[in-house]
Protein backbone atom coordinates (compact mmCIF):
# COMPACT_ATOMS: atom_id res chain seq x y z
CA UNK A 1 0.00 0.00 0.00
CA UNK A 2 2.92 2.13 0.78
CA UNK A 3 4.54 2.07 -2.31
CA UNK A 4 1.44 1.95 -4.16
CA UNK A 5 0.90 5.46 -2.52
CA UNK A 6 4.17 6.58 -3.13
CA UNK A 7 3.63 6.49 -7.00
CA UNK A 8 -0.32 7.48 -6.97
CA UNK A 9 0.54 10.72 -5.06
CA UNK A 10 3.80 11.62 -6.83
CA UNK A 11 1.96 11.67 -9.86
CA UNK A 12 -0.69 13.97 -8.05
CA UNK A 13 0.99 16.42 -7.05
CA UNK A 14 -0.29 19.88 -7.87
CA UNK A 15 -4.21 17.90 -9.00
CA UNK A 16 -6.75 19.88 -8.28
CA UNK A 17 -9.88 17.42 -8.68
CA UNK A 18 -12.62 18.98 -10.18
CA UNK A 19 -16.17 19.28 -8.41
CA UNK A 20 -17.83 17.14 -11.89
CA UNK A 21 -16.59 14.46 -13.19
CA UNK A 22 -14.69 14.78 -16.68
CA UNK A 23 -15.49 12.50 -19.80
CA UNK A 24 -13.87 9.70 -19.19
CA UNK A 25 -11.39 6.97 -21.39
CA UNK A 26 -12.72 3.56 -21.15
CA UNK A 27 -9.79 2.08 -18.86
CA UNK A 28 -10.43 4.48 -16.14
CA UNK A 29 -14.10 4.17 -16.05
CA UNK A 30 -13.41 0.68 -15.72
CA UNK A 31 -11.22 0.61 -12.47
CA UNK A 32 -13.75 2.96 -10.97
CA UNK A 33 -16.71 0.64 -11.75
CA UNK A 34 -14.42 -2.20 -10.66
CA UNK A 35 -13.74 -0.45 -7.41
CA UNK A 36 -17.74 0.29 -6.95
CA UNK A 37 -18.50 -3.82 -7.61
CA UNK A 38 -15.40 -4.26 -4.92
CA UNK A 39 -16.99 -2.70 -2.42
CA UNK A 40 -20.40 -3.94 -3.25
CA UNK A 41 -18.63 -7.74 -2.96
CA UNK A 42 -16.90 -6.97 -0.08
CA UNK A 43 -19.87 -5.20 1.90
CA UNK A 44 -21.99 -8.00 1.14
CA UNK A 45 -19.14 -10.62 2.79
CA UNK A 46 -19.05 -8.25 6.18
CA UNK A 47 -22.41 -7.84 6.82
CA UNK A 48 -22.07 -11.69 6.74
CA UNK A 49 -19.92 -11.35 8.96
CA UNK A 50 -17.11 -12.75 6.88
CA UNK A 51 -13.89 -10.54 7.26
CA UNK A 52 -11.15 -12.59 6.25
CA UNK A 53 -13.46 -13.27 2.63
CA UNK A 54 -13.83 -9.66 2.23
CA UNK A 55 -10.15 -8.94 2.98
CA UNK A 56 -9.68 -11.18 0.26
CA UNK A 57 -11.86 -9.46 -2.21
CA UNK A 58 -10.22 -6.22 -1.60
CA UNK A 59 -6.89 -7.47 -1.95
CA UNK A 60 -8.07 -9.27 -5.29
CA UNK A 61 -8.42 -5.51 -6.69
CA UNK A 62 -5.97 -4.36 -5.03
CA UNK A 63 -3.28 -5.94 -6.13
CA UNK A 64 -4.66 -7.42 -9.65
CA UNK A 65 -6.56 -4.84 -11.03
CA UNK A 66 -5.37 -1.66 -9.47
CA UNK A 67 -1.31 -2.26 -9.29
CA UNK A 68 -0.95 -5.40 -11.60
CA UNK A 69 -2.80 -3.92 -14.84
CA UNK A 70 -4.26 -0.17 -14.25
CA UNK A 71 -1.16 1.22 -13.19
CA UNK A 72 0.68 -0.19 -16.03
CA UNK A 73 -1.60 1.07 -18.48
CA UNK A 74 -2.31 4.56 -17.12
CA UNK A 75 1.40 4.88 -16.45
CA UNK A 76 2.19 6.95 -19.70
CA UNK A 77 -0.81 8.77 -20.19
CA UNK A 78 0.50 10.48 -16.81
CA UNK A 79 4.06 10.95 -17.60
CA UNK A 80 3.29 12.64 -21.02
CA UNK A 81 0.24 14.91 -21.36
CA UNK A 82 2.10 17.15 -23.90
CA UNK A 83 1.91 13.16 -25.57
CA UNK A 84 -1.61 12.06 -24.86
CA UNK A 85 -3.57 14.87 -24.79
CA UNK A 86 -4.82 17.56 -21.66
CA UNK A 87 -8.53 15.40 -21.39
CA UNK A 88 -6.69 12.02 -21.74
CA UNK A 89 -3.96 12.82 -18.73
CA UNK A 90 -6.92 14.63 -16.66
CA UNK A 91 -9.13 11.79 -17.28
CA UNK A 92 -6.26 9.52 -15.52
CA UNK A 93 -5.23 11.82 -12.96
CA UNK A 94 -9.67 11.60 -12.12
CA UNK A 95 -9.70 8.21 -11.80
CA UNK A 96 -6.10 7.55 -10.19
CA UNK A 97 -7.22 10.50 -7.59
CA UNK A 98 -10.68 8.53 -6.68
CA UNK A 99 -9.26 4.79 -6.96
CA UNK A 100 -7.24 5.43 -4.23
CA UNK A 101 -9.39 7.32 -1.85
CA UNK A 102 -11.48 4.76 -2.60
CA UNK A 103 -8.70 2.09 -1.96
CA UNK A 104 -7.83 3.50 1.51
CA UNK A 105 -11.22 3.58 2.18
CA UNK A 106 -11.78 0.10 1.91
CA UNK A 107 -8.35 -1.09 3.92
CA UNK A 108 -9.17 1.61 6.84
CA UNK A 109 -10.95 -1.40 8.87
CA UNK A 110 -8.02 -3.19 8.32
CA UNK A 111 -4.96 -1.06 8.26
CA UNK A 112 -6.26 1.93 10.34
CA UNK A 113 -3.06 4.11 10.83
CA UNK A 114 -1.51 3.81 7.60
CA UNK A 115 -4.74 4.63 5.54
CA UNK A 116 -5.37 7.53 7.97
CA UNK A 117 -1.95 8.69 7.58
CA UNK A 118 -2.09 8.47 3.86
CA UNK A 119 -5.60 10.87 4.08
CA UNK A 120 -3.91 13.06 6.61
CA UNK A 121 -0.92 13.49 4.02
CA UNK A 122 -3.02 14.43 0.71
CA UNK A 123 -6.63 14.30 0.68
CA UNK A 124 -7.36 16.18 3.64
CA UNK A 125 -7.26 18.85 2.47
CA UNK A 126 -9.14 18.20 -0.78
CA UNK A 127 -11.72 16.19 1.01
CA UNK A 128 -12.91 18.04 3.93
CA UNK A 129 -13.33 15.70 6.38
CA UNK A 130 -10.64 15.63 9.69
CA UNK A 131 -10.51 11.74 9.29
CA UNK A 132 -10.83 9.09 6.67
CA UNK A 133 -12.53 7.16 9.38
CA UNK A 134 -15.64 10.26 9.06
CA UNK A 135 -15.84 8.70 5.45
CA UNK A 136 -18.83 6.07 4.35
CA UNK A 137 -18.28 3.12 1.55
CA UNK A 138 -20.48 5.05 -0.71
CA UNK A 139 -19.37 5.38 -4.40
CA UNK A 140 -21.61 7.42 -6.64
CA UNK A 141 -19.87 5.56 -9.60
CA UNK A 142 -22.65 3.39 -11.56
CA UNK A 143 -21.70 0.04 -12.19
CA UNK A 144 -21.32 -0.07 -16.63
CA UNK A 145 -21.60 -3.81 -17.14
CA UNK A 146 -19.97 -3.29 -20.44
CA UNK A 147 -17.13 -1.12 -18.74
CA UNK A 148 -16.82 -4.37 -16.60
CA UNK A 149 -16.95 -6.69 -19.53
CA UNK A 150 -14.13 -4.28 -21.17
CA UNK A 151 -12.07 -4.28 -18.45
CA UNK A 152 -12.09 -8.49 -17.44
CA UNK A 153 -11.20 -8.56 -21.89
CA UNK A 154 -9.08 -6.06 -21.90
CA UNK A 155 -6.87 -7.79 -18.56
CA UNK A 156 -6.76 -11.42 -20.50
CA UNK A 157 -5.75 -9.55 -23.44
CA UNK A 158 -2.56 -8.22 -21.01
CA UNK A 159 -2.30 -11.53 -19.18
CA UNK A 160 -2.19 -13.62 -22.94
CA UNK A 161 0.41 -11.09 -24.07
CA UNK A 162 2.52 -11.62 -21.03
CA UNK A 163 2.12 -15.38 -21.18
CA UNK A 164 3.10 -15.37 -25.06
CA UNK A 165 6.25 -13.05 -24.20
CA UNK A 166 7.33 -15.22 -21.28
CA UNK A 167 6.97 -18.84 -23.02
CA UNK A 168 9.17 -17.48 -25.69
CA UNK A 169 11.56 -15.96 -22.82
CA UNK A 170 11.21 -12.32 -24.35
CA UNK A 171 11.26 -9.89 -21.89
CA UNK A 172 8.29 -8.21 -21.07
CA UNK A 173 9.33 -4.96 -22.26
CA UNK A 174 10.27 -6.53 -25.48
CA UNK A 175 8.25 -5.22 -28.56
CA UNK A 176 5.75 -7.31 -30.90
CA UNK A 177 5.02 -5.57 -34.53
CA UNK A 178 1.09 -6.64 -33.86
CA UNK A 179 -1.11 -8.37 -31.74
CA UNK A 180 -4.72 -9.62 -32.53
CA UNK A 181 -7.96 -8.33 -30.29
CA UNK A 182 -11.00 -10.66 -30.88
CA UNK A 183 -14.57 -9.35 -29.18
CA UNK A 184 -17.40 -8.21 -30.76
CA UNK A 185 -17.96 -4.35 -31.80
CA UNK A 186 -19.49 -3.01 -28.57
CA UNK A 187 -15.91 -3.88 -26.64
CA UNK A 188 -13.63 -3.30 -29.53
CA UNK A 189 -14.96 0.16 -29.68
CA UNK A 190 -13.65 0.78 -26.16
CA UNK A 191 -10.45 -0.99 -26.89
CA UNK A 192 -9.33 1.55 -30.04
CA UNK A 193 -10.14 4.66 -27.82
CA UNK A 194 -7.41 2.95 -25.54
CA UNK A 195 -4.99 1.89 -28.26
CA UNK A 196 -2.34 4.18 -27.12
CA UNK A 197 -2.37 2.73 -23.24
CA UNK A 198 -2.25 -0.59 -24.99
CA UNK A 199 0.57 -0.29 -27.01
CA UNK A 200 2.78 1.64 -24.21
CA UNK A 201 1.57 -0.89 -21.46
CA UNK A 202 2.26 -4.29 -23.61
CA UNK A 203 4.99 -2.56 -26.09
CA UNK A 204 3.12 -3.64 -29.16
CA UNK A 205 3.28 -1.39 -32.29
CA UNK A 206 -0.34 -2.44 -34.13
CA UNK A 207 -3.49 -3.55 -32.64
CA UNK A 208 -5.54 -5.33 -34.89
CA UNK A 209 -9.14 -5.82 -34.72
CA UNK A 210 -11.36 -9.64 -35.34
Amino acid sequence: LWNAARFVLERLKGYVPPAEQPPLMPIDGWILAKLARTAEQAKKELEDYEIGVARQILDGFFWSDFCGDYLELVKERIYQPERYGEKASGSGQYALYHSFLGIIKLYAIYVPHITEYLYQHYYRMREGKSSLHQHCWYFTRQLNPELLEFGTQLQDCIRDIRKYKSVRGLALKSELDSWEIHSDERIIRYFKISEQDMKACCHIRHLLYR
